[in-house]
């Protein structure tokens, strides 16, 4: 007599059970056989698929330093060389974290260079202040400069992202300004360095030719010195306001006429709020 499945009604051979109804299978775990309901198995698919995505994220999180100094270092390259394609480079960066690591050392060192005088007397090898007068006032020097500066980087970028976006209608990301802003300040940065180093060789081999050699060749060398100083800042200025003007052209679509506008309006108006910010706070 033939026989069938109460469940799926499928014909059984005289003994035979039917599986139809078996809710476990067999699952493979590491070395182990564990046997599984097959809804707890799709469940295990899901933890293992997010353990999966969760190490990737971890992974990637671990070499986002590397690479924001990566691409650093490769601006810091590729700017003198091929400045224009540099600037787009890294403009097109998703992150603003190596634009403003970039902006935090050029107002660090633009800090450090500002007290010219405390540079210059470590060079010829005493301290002019008393007391700790004279520490007190550098360090309320540098940390002016600190905050002055970044208003005014902050105030720059923002005008600028404010004009594009709102004036201009044109859409531009707040990160890629930033980007671009930076990449901008590289000339200025320069500029510190290259101030810094002339105080240093005015305090010693400068002061060693006026003291002890030929006073009026080192007071010549010493104007000299002056005046290159100041080309060298002229140059980066003009460098960093060209560079912010090409990244803002290359990497969105304000109009050309309308772009002449944007960044000497940012610049203004960066500068105005800051000289009423510093008659307020005098």
């Amino acid at each position: 007599m033939s026989h069938f499945c109460e469940n799926c009604g499928r014909p059984l051979v005289e003994g035979e059970t039917c599986h139809c109804t078996m809710e476990n299978v067999k699952y493979q775990d590491n070395d182990m056989n564990v046997t599984l309901p097959k809804e707890n198995i799709k469940k295990k698919e899901v933890v293992v698929e997010k353990t999966v995505t969760n190490t990737a994220n971890t992974n990637t999180n671990s070499i986002d330093f590397k690479e924001h100094t990566d691409s650093i270092f490769t601006a810091l390259k590729g700017i003198i060389k091929k400045p224009v394609e540099t600037v787009k480079t890294f403009a097109s960066n998703k992150s603003f974290v190596p634009g403003l690591i970039i902006l935090a050392v050029v107002i660090l060192i633009k800090c450090i260079v500002n007290e010219a005088d405390l540079i210059h007397d470590v060079a010829l090898g005493y301290y002019k202040y008393s007391g700790g007068v004279g520490i007190t006032s550098y360090f309320n020097t540098f940390f002016t400069t600190l905050i002055y500066s970044a208003i005014q980087y902050g105030l720059i970028i923002g005008a600028v992202y404010l004009l594009i976006n709102k004036v201009f209608k044109t859409d531009i990301k707040l990160e890629k300004v930033i980007n671009i802003f930076a990449i901008a300040t590289l000339g200025m940065m320069a500029s510190y360095v290259v101030t810094l180093l002339f105080t240093i060789i005015d305090g010693t081999i400068v002061n060693l030719i006026v003291n002890h050699i030929a006073k009026d060749f080192g007071l010549g060398l010493r104007n000299i010195l002056g005046y290159i100083n100041s080309y060298v800042h002229e140059f980066a200025y003009i460098i960093q306001v060209t560079l912010l003007f090409l990244g803002i052209k290359e990497t969105t679509e304000v109009d050309k006429n309308k772009l002449l506008l944007v960044v000497p309006s940012a610049l203004i108006i960066a500068g105005c709020v800051i000289d009423i910010l510093k008659y307020v706070f005098r």
